[in-house]
């Protein structure tokens, strides 16, 4: 048997090598096979790939609410997101299905360029890249949106979950490099922590509030 390719990173070539030992009447034979013709068509016929995920995902907004794990899941005759962007020719750093620009790139070639759902998204990806390029531009939005460490700790539960460029409380404290063991907007200490590395540990609420809840925790 003859391949264009080699069958130890090629799953079409794979697939036909396990038909001739196997049969193609094995269950597991027929069904990879299936999926890997179903795959050769669809990267033949980019416009039928993308009517294939419009059915399964039907608007840019679906999309963009996607999960992390409903972006890992997802799937097109057997193909994750990578796999699909390689397939409409769109260069992706990261994994889109781990990578919100990524997967916002990709949904461009889905949906369009010109999609405001996306654009929106781009938008705020693009915002966050740059904030974490420069902790202090990213420390100073969260003063602009709450500007004294007295009002930081006075935050109610739901206050808490405000977000910076979509991104909440956890992922600002990665951004800033603060290593925290629990939720900040669970947990007093953490949260102080977090407002540490914002307005400072000299400021009189932030040092108030972290002698308190390592007192509660002590406790």
């Amino acid at each position: 048997m003859s391949f264009t390719q080699d069958p130890k990173g090629y799953s079409y070539s794979h697939a036909l090598l396990g038909a001739a030992i196997y049969g193609e009447e094995d269950p597991a034979i027929r069904e990879t096979l299936k999926e890997e013709r179903e795959w050769q068509e669809f990267k033949k016929d980019t416009a039928r790939l993308k009517a294939e995920i419009r059915r399964k995902i039907p608007t840019s907004q679906e999309w963009v609410a996607m999960t992390g794990q409903q972006k890992c899941s997802f799937k097109i005759a057997g193909r994750g997101e990578k796999a699909i962007a390689s397939a409409l020719d769109i260069s992706v750093k990261e994994s889109p299905s781990g990578n919100s620009y990524s997967h916002a790139l990709l949904g461009t070639a889905i949906y369009g360029v010109k999609d405001p759902a996306l654009q929106a998204m781009l938008k705020e990806e693009i915002e966050w890249k740059e904030l974490k390029r420069d902790p202090a531009k990213l420390r100073a939005e969260v003063r602009r949106r709450m500007p004294t460490g007295q009002e930081w700790m006075a935050m109610t539960k739901k206050e808490k979950k405000f977000k910076i460029a979509e991104r909440g409380e956890n992922a600002i404290a990665n951004a800033l490099g603060v290593s925290l063991e629990q939720d900040p907007c669970a947990n007093p200490y953490s949260h102080a922590l977090l407002g540490a590395a914002i307005y400072g540990e000299d400021d009189p609420a932030i040092q108030a509030a972290l002698r308190r809840a390592k007192k509660n925790e002590d406790e």
